[in-house]
């Protein structure tokens, strides 16, 4: 990618992002299809690539070549002056952060570009990992906690917090303890991609004598652990449904783990179960359409829905490798990223082998139907309506948090740890 890339504007509204990394992942593809409709409405799009950043290719290829980008070095005093945006006198810029840190450093950007009106927002896409005083002996913890409380619920009184969905925005609220007060749009939004529904596909995977179950999911345990459970459950059930197929999509550093697990059966289970690796986003449609079922959680879900799959919600638990299940979408479309107890999935598997034609084809269109926006129900108008109550509000971040954040981001490097948000 080219460096400090300029692209003339005309553009009335500007998207700006920063984080670390850009590679496959359910939070990526969130980003993805959000920058993605937003080029196809004329949105101005800008990119701060961390230096030291790994971009995947696709990503490079399909969307950073579309767009300004810009290498930043953190590190460095001066590194927002020496970025030289252009931004015309006026100009409406809504800026994405994905942790604290970078959070802090959008009200530095905000500071050196006085001409443009700047609203941040600190983009909350997972529900732990993202606590400021978790870097710290628990001996500071407490203290610390309220100090970061006190920080996080002004962003939130002055609108600059946007959260994934619902789930992550009350384990947020129970952790630090506040209440929101504050109106305005409080979920990303990140773009609609929506195939037509089609019967004969449907049709196609009905017909076919293997019976193929779909899991999306990155390979990262103990945060996707139901896998384990699943591969369990599987070589369970192929014994009384000798057609089951296994397919699981995605990559990650718990692969080997997986392997092994899959390598305690028989080869008759083992050969049935296949790991696709790395999938692109826009190739999804090709391991999808022959699914006759999807089990899976969180962006998962929606993958493989939007296709039209009958779609099995499962539990999301960080303690139990097991896989339990809340049912159909789309009774269960609230659940997607959810902890408390479910069923197990047998009955619902023998469920979907047993049923005709119609009751199949109405399966897969109320999946398809949970997600289905249409393009007149998409407003443009979307990034209009995010605006911070005061853009000025947290310019001067109080000191002490922006010391906080500035030694837990030296310290996570010092110690080489990983925590979920991993200051991207």
């Amino acid at each position: 990618m080219e460096k400090n890339k300029k692209i003339h504007n005309t553009h009335l509204d500007t998207f700006l992002l920063i984080r670390k990394d850009y590679m496959i992942g359910g939070i990526e593809r969130c980003m993805y299809n959000f920058i993605d409709w937003l080029l196809k409405n004329n949105f101005r799009v800008i990119y701060l690539n961390v230096k030291g950043s790994n971009i995947h290719p696709c990503i490079k290829d399909k969307i950073l070549n579309r767009i300004e980008v810009y290498e930043i070095d953190i590190t460095k005093r001066d590194s927002i002056k020496e970025l030289d945006i252009k931004f015309r006198d006026g100009e409406n810029v809504l800026a994405y952060a994905f942790s604290f840190y970078y959070y802090v450093f959008l009200d530095d950007l905000k500071k050196v570009y006085r001409n443009a009106n700047i609203h941040s927002y600190f983009w909350l896409a997972h529900y732990t990992g993202y606590f400021i005083e978790d870097l710290y002996p628990k001996f500071f913890r407490p203290i610390l906690k309220i100090l970061s409380r006190n920080y996080v619920k002004s962003l939130e009184d002055n609108n600059n917090i946007i959260y994934l969905n619902k789930v992550h925005e009350k384990a947020f609220l129970m952790h630090y303890n506040y209440k929101i007060k504050s109106k305005g749009i409080k979920y990303a939004f990140y773009g609609k991609y929506m195939p037509p529904f089609d019967k004969n596909i449907v049709r196609k995977r009905f017909e076919k004598h293997n019976f193929l179950i779909i899991s999306i999911a990155r390979l990262s345990f103990p945060h996707k652990g139901y896998l384990l459970g699943l591969v369990k459950d599987f070589a369970r059930l192929k014994i009384k449904y000798p057609q089951l197929r296994l397919r699981i999509i995605g990559d990650g550093p718990n692969k080997q783990d997986l392997i092994n697990e899959i390598n305690k059966y028989n080869s008759d289970i083992s050969n049935s179960i296949e790991l696709t690796g790395e999938v692109f986003f826009d190739d999804l449609d090709k391991y999808c359409y022959d699914a006759n079922l999807n089990i899976s959680l969180a962006g998962g879900v929606k993958s493989a829905a939007v296709y039209g799959v009958p779609s099995l919600v499962v539990r999301h638990s960080e303690n139990l490798c097991t896989c339990e299940t809340y049912g159909f979408l789309p009774d269960s479309a609230n659940k997607t990223v959810c902890k408390e107890p479910g069923e197990t999935i047998d009955s619902y598997i023998n469920r979907v082998i047993n049923m005709g034609f119609e009751e199949y084809l109405e399966l897969s269109y109320e999946s398809y139907k949970t997600y289905y926006v249409s393009n007149e129900e998409v407003d443009i108008n979307y990034i209009k309506q995010m605006n911070n109550l005061n853009i000025n509000a947290h310019k001067l971040s109080p000191l002490l948090i922006r010391y906080l954040l500035k030694f837990s981001f030296i310290l996570a490097k010092k110690i080489n740890i990983t925590v979920k948000n991993s200051y991207v």
